[in-house]
């Protein structure tokens, strides 16, 4: 969910998080490498969890799609390992 709001005649944006949005991004903070697939899915959704391992690729597509164009930073996927977080590279310049 995403909420349009009027600032100085400048129209801005504020994402909308649930809480397993909220807790899949303290992941990434928590650790510097970021989280891995299984340490997202014991972490959010639960150690008795037993639904499809694809939960969170589908999450993490989710919030791509609510930070696109919203934040100065990206989901990235590394395979093999997990995620992390990199600043888009026209927000470094």
């Amino acid at each position: 969910r995403v909420r349009r709001i009027r600032e100085d005649e400048t129209e801005r944006y504020l994402v909308m998080f649930d809480r397993s949005d909220d807790e899949t991004l303290q992941r990434f903070t928590s650790s510097s490498w970021g989280p891995t697939r299984e340490a997202l899915l014991e972490s959010v959704w639960g150690p008795e969890f037993n639904g499809d391992r694809k939960t969170v690729d589908v999450h993490i597509r989710w919030l791509r799609q609510k930070f696109a164009g919203q934040v100065d930073f990206e989901i990235v996927t590394v395979r093999g390992s997990g995620y992390r977080l990199d600043r888009r590279p026209e927000a470094a310049a």
